[in-house]
């Protein structure tokens, strides 16, 4: 993936050097990108740098076959404390957080 300084995304095959703008995605500094296990999907995420943990304010994801771009804010990330994020399979994503007490424990799974 490449980023423009003015935050455009444009997805690269390095087998053949075609680029894809990745229509509806502007990339901020707080956001990332992790590809799936079979490399055709990208998790997008954005953090809240005020909150302890990772506090995931936006999810989403980039279907590269498709050229499909979804994604959605999070409410209640503030109230947890998010540890770690990541692929399950080609088509779940999961979140693992805590309450801030450390009482409980999550493990938030969306799939895409």
């Amino acid at each position: 993936v490449l980023i423009s300084e003015d935050g455009q995304a444009r997805a690269v095959d390095l087998k053949t050097g075609a680029q894809t703008l990745l229509e509806g995605l502007t990339f901020h500094q707080n956001d990332n990108l992790q590809f799936n296990l079979s490399g055709n999907r990208l998790l997008y995420f954005s953090m809240d740098s005020n909150v302890e943990g990772l506090g995931i304010t936006k999810l989403g994801v980039i279907d590269l076959d498709k050229g499909i771009f979804i994604a959605f804010d999070r409410d209640g990330y503030d109230n947890l404390e998010e540890e770690a994020i990541g692929w399950e399979d080609d088509n779940t994503v999961s979140i693992n957080a805590r309450t801030l007490d450390d009482e409980t424990q999550y493990l938030l799974m969306y799939q895409f």
